[in-house]
């Protein structure tokens, strides 16, 4: 920007007939329109800090303020209404107190502090546009002698980034004069805010062929979703903070050339590296974004101080997997061509568009950029020296406001997000993950989108290493039988099966297991045999899957409710060496030629086996069970889960959830379900009871309830749908029960409601292939959707893109499990 006092000598001008009032531009009356929907709004502020080391009385600003007031009549115009719409009248003169506030006293960190605190304070200081102006304010910080900060925020109705750097020039070429003793030298102003208005007013500009391009260009344009951290708020609220990073020197200057070898602005070359990060966070490759554009378009207009802003629109295509030069010749030509059509008001966009109304968001995009060299003359002003600093939070109207902007130390990336989305560790990260994608467009513009880099070497560590420092120590030298019977010899006697009346301690359990486990050896199965399980929810289907590991084999679960169709897929897919059911469900069976062993008919001859465990040749690495799934093309997929694999979950969830010797456990959960598989070993290896309910327990909501309170149940895994069902027949929760939840993503209403009832609620997630569940999570109150949790014990979680890349943390992948 060219320096006020360089400007030369304004031609003489006609006189003009004083008007009491004048209209209000085209861009005050957005912010006219924005004020009166959520009057005093910081998000329309314009709030800078300055430095100041030099001998300045307080006095000589004010006066340099009063001045300028009376040279720009913006700085003294009030605003009403009338007939509809809003006008400005300047008034004569006004006065501006600029009050000091002492800091001396403080260490320089505590106070630096304050003045944060107190800047952040004046920024969101509201205005009303009612009042009797100036609607600007100025504040002086005493850090010591010599040395202080102004802060001064006015609203964006009489004032933007351009004029701030004409403020600060005017008030160093006036305060000096000041302190000389002679008259400021500064340039005929040719023109008033209120007079440019009036004209544009008295001369609109035609915008028909401009009304044809927005039209064609947004049409279709929707919003995007940058992964948040909170679900949206009903209504949008200006609540911000700022976080930044200084780019290196070297960095912003090859980003500068590159730019110019195509043609290119620095605002271009970052928006463009700004869009390649929104696409790998969310893949969209339809994404507008805003920018603020200065609408001076004569060289009269550029002393004034006032609105010459409007926003544009820019819709940006992203589609094919470009190289990044040639996603930067798109975003030339987009910028260049959208800029040929800046003088649309963005009121007029939105009434062309008509999006769809939503008062949780901007109608037309949620991110904006800009990106501009200081406006500020840094440096010397004759008796002081001013220095900008980064600017205080005051509010946003966006989810996310980039500015890129040259500071004394080089470009500097600032990001103001709304805090009721954002966390400030995800603006981190999100920041870093610019510099980094920065780093690797100037080190390969020919890279392909989707191999820029966006994570830093810090980020990565902890997606690749950090979450998934899972190593955990368990018994990989013991199958589930062995830990069952360690289990029996410390507590013989204790409860540990029970179902339908029927209760079995650990040594009756051990004991029936034992001699069937015999009569399935005696029929040929053993090591890496497979074994149909077809039994009601009885005691029979505890001791059943127990006696098939005890003899060596690996079972498969076949729910005799399921559709006669399925159950013979599973036994003709399986293969079965043998098939353990009841003499009423036989009819269940399709034609096998394995054998058959009937709980209820073959009991006495069971009975007539040793009730010690019988011999066993079982490695870690055979099989535990075969469990069949609906499979990805509907017909039903076999998936094999070792013993050892088994071994690492029960012994992880012995310490999360957590069971342990003297809790109840009741299990509702289907057989065919893998998590029947922790229903029938967890409790068993932990010295805790197993209350198996029955059929019609578990789908009666009072016999449910009616179990859970005579058992005194203190853990219980069902799906949500399952914890829905209870509380809507009046459920009220037991404080020691542990509420286990998986099988389906858990609503949070659910999820709240759970927690009300005092007992600790887990989430459990997981697809049967990795056995069982692959995190757990013990969930807290809180806000938005509940996550899954982090990788179980000796488990690793990789979120990965469609190339195989990691996704930034946040941002929407397929799950890798390890």
């Amino acid at each position: 920007m060219s320096s006020v006092i360089a400007l030369p000598p304004a031609a003489p001008r006609a006189p003009r007939p004083a008007r009491p009032r004048h209209p209000c531009s085209l861009s005050q009356k957005r912010f006219w329109v924005q004020n009166q929907l959520q009057p005093g709004n910081p998000a329309l502020h314009v709030a800078v800090r300055w430095r100041l080391e030099g001998e300045l009385p307080t006095a000589h600003l004010e006066k340099a303020f009063e001045l300028i007031a009376q040279r720009h009549e913006i700085l003294r115009s009030a605003f009403a209404e009338v007939d509809g719409e809003p006008m400005q009248t300047a008034l004569p003169s006004i006065s501006i107190h600029i009050p000091e506030i002492d800091l001396p006293g403080l260490a320089p960190a505590e106070a630096e502090l304050e003045a944060q605190r107190i800047a952040e304070l004046e920024a969101r200081t509201s205005f009303d546009l009612r009042s009797t102006p100036p609607f600007l304010r100025v504040t002086r910080l005493l850090h010591r002698a010599g040395v202080s900060t102004l802060l001064v925020t006015a609203h964006h109705i009489v004032c933007d980034g351009w004029s701030l750097g004409l403020l600060a020039e005017e008030v160093g070429e006036i305060c000096n004069a000041l302190a000389d003793g002679r008259a400021p030298v500064l340039p005929e102003l040719p023109w008033s805010y209120g007079e440019y208005a009036q004209r544009q007013a008295d001369e609109p500009p035609t915008l028909e062929a401009e009304s044809a391009f927005w039209r064609t260009k947004l049409d279709g344009v929707r919003h995007f979703e940058l992964p948040a951290d909170r679900p949206r708020p009903p209504v949008f609220t200006p609540n911000s903070d700022i976080e930044s990073r200084l780019l290196p020197r070297d960095l912003t200057q090859r980003l500068d050339q590159l730019g110019r070898r195509h043609g290119a602005t620095l605002f271009m070359t970052l928006q463009a590296a700004l869009l390649a990060l929104l696409h790998r966070y969310t893949g969209e490759t339809d994404i507008a974004i805003g920018t603020q554009i200065a609408v001076r378009d004569e060289v009269e207009l550029e002393p004034l101080i006032g609105l010459f802003v409007n926003t544009v629109v820019l819709r940006n295509d992203l589609s094919g997997d470009p190289a990044f030069e040639q996603l930067l010749v798109r975003v030339r030509d987009n910028v260049t061509e959208a800029f040929e059509h800046r003088h649309m008001p963005l009121e007029h966009v939105i009434n062309i568009v008509r999006p769809p109304r939503d008062l949780s968001r901007h109608p037309l995009f949620s991110i904006n950029l800009q990106v501009q060299r200081s406006c500020i003359r840094n440096g010397d002003y004759g008796r002081f020296r001013l220095t900008e600093l980064p600017p205080a939070p005051a509010g946003s109207i966006f989810d996310l406001n980039v500015f890129v902007i040259e500071s004394p130390e080089g470009w500097r990336a600032s990001c103001e997000y709304n805090t009721d989305l954002y966390e400030r560790g995800t603006i981190q990260r999100l920041l870093r993950g610019f510099e980094t994608l920065l780093h690797g467009v100037a080190a390969s513009p020919s890279r392909r989108l989707s191999a820029l880099p966006v994570i830093d070497a810090a980020d990565r560590h902890e997606l690749v290493a950090g979450w998934n420092a899972t190593a955990a120590e368990y018994p990989q030298d013991r199958t589930v039988a062995d830990l069952f019977e360690q289990q029996v010899a410390r507590t013989p006697d204790a409860p540990a099966l029970a179902s339908a009346g029927r209760t079995l301690s650990y040594r009756e359990l051990d004991q029936a297991a034992n001699r069937l486990a015999r009569e399935l050896q005696s029929r040929g199965i053993g090591r890496g045999a497979l074994v149909g399980v077809m039994l009601e929810r009885s005691t029979h289907l505890s001791v059943a899957l127990m006696a098939i590991l005890k003899a060596g084999g690996a079972y498969v679960p076949i729910d005799p409710s399921h559709p006669p169709e399925r159950i013979g897929y599973v036994v003709g897919s399986a293969r079965l060496a043998a098939m353990v059911t009841r003499s009423t469900l036989i009819d269940r069976l399709a034609d096998t030629d394995a054998p058959v062993v009937l709980l209820d008919s073959d009991a006495e001859g069971i009975a007539q086996h040793p009730p010690t465990p019988p011999p066993r040749e079982v490695t870690p690495s055979d099989l535990a069970y075969v469990l069949y799934t609906s499979g990805s093309t509907g017909r039903p997929k076999g998936v094999q889960i070792e013993q050892r694999s088994l071994v690492n979950v029960l012994w992880g969830s012995t310490r999360a959830p957590g069971l342990k010797a003297g809790d109840v456990y009741v299990s509702v959960t289907t057989i065919a379900f893998d998590v029947a598989t922790m229903d029938m070993f967890l409790p068993l290896i932990t010295g805790a009871k197993l209350v198996i309910a029955t059929e019609e327990q578990t789908v009666n909501a009072e016999e449910l309830l009616t179990l859970l309170r005579t058992q005194r149940a203190t853990a219980m895994f069902a799906t949500p749908v399952t914890w829905q069902f209870l509380l809507a027949a009046g459920w009220r929760g037991e404080p020691r029960l542990k509420m286990i939840c998986g099988g389906e993503a858990m609503p949070r209403k659910l999820a709240e409601d759970l927690l009300h009832t005092g007992g600790e609620l887990w989430n459990i997630y997981g697809p049967t292939e990795t056995t069982i569940w692959s995190s757990v999570l013990k969930i807290e109150s809180g806000e938005g959707p509940v996550p899954v949790g982090a990788p179980f014990a000796n488990t690793q979680f990789y979120v990965l893109d469609a190339n195989g890349e990691l996704v930034p943390r946040g941002a929407p992948g397929e799950l890798y499990i390890g």
